[in-house]
């Protein structure tokens, strides 16, 4: 079985920014949101390892993001599922849905996505990692990908000065069989809540 890792990269036509922007108003660090892609093209992506990946994470530009799962092209035009599926090129058509798109049969990656509580102190890296080696302890050598999230570690572009520090993280693993992430991300959902790591927010 091959051990490169497959997974999707988007990149929007429209609109032309999906990720999130802060602007420094006076003193206050403003938030725009990242738009949802209602245009743009899936390519299928195939990386030799994680060295790879995190210099692909890096080169991302605003209007790019990725999805773990494949669909059945090698590049194809996204659209919204219920929008004209003739859009003037010869990109077969594809929507963003569970109907277009599944988890590679072989290698892939394991995104985790952590989310500090609104009010509390956010873990570092270490603590994360050891909150997953405690629900999971398989994953405590496992190899890994770690990057803040679009809302961490944002930086005077000016001045240097860091205006918010980390937040948000992002841990990706590679795994032999990526068919089984959705039954094994259940499982780790499981074991977490378990552990006591947990909560409920009410908005």
């Amino acid at each position: 079985m091959s051990t490169n890792l497959s997974f999707t990269r988007f990149t929007a036509i429209t609109p032309k920014r999906l990720s999130k922007r802060f602007i420094l108003a006076g003193d206050t660090l403003v938030k725009e949101g990242g738009g949802n892609m209602a245009d743009g093209i899936a390519e299928r992506l195939t990386v030799a390892d994680l060295a790879e990946f995190a210099a692909l994470l890096t080169n991302l530009r605003p209007n790019q993001a990725l999805t773990y799962g494949i669909n059945g092209h090698d590049r194809a035009r996204v659209i919204p599922k219920d929008a004209p599926t003739h859009v003037g090129d010869d990109l077969p058509v594809i929507h963003r849905t569970r109907d277009h798109f599944h988890w590679p049969e072989g290698a892939g990656l394991l995104m985790l996505d952590y989310d500090p509580a609104p009010d509390g102190n956010p873990l570092s890296v270490n603590e994360l990692h050891a909150a997953l080696a405690t629900a999971c302890p398989a994953l405590a050598d496992a190899p890994a990908v770690w990057r803040p999230s679009a809302s961490s570690c944002i930086h005077d572009r000016k001045t240097g000065a860091e205006l918010r520090g980390v937040g948000g993280q992002r841990l990706y693993i590679p795994v032999l069989g990526a068919s089984d992430i959705s039954r094994a991300g259940d499982v780790l959902f499981k074991r977490l809540w378990l552990a006591g790591f947990g909560r409920y927010e009410i908005s």
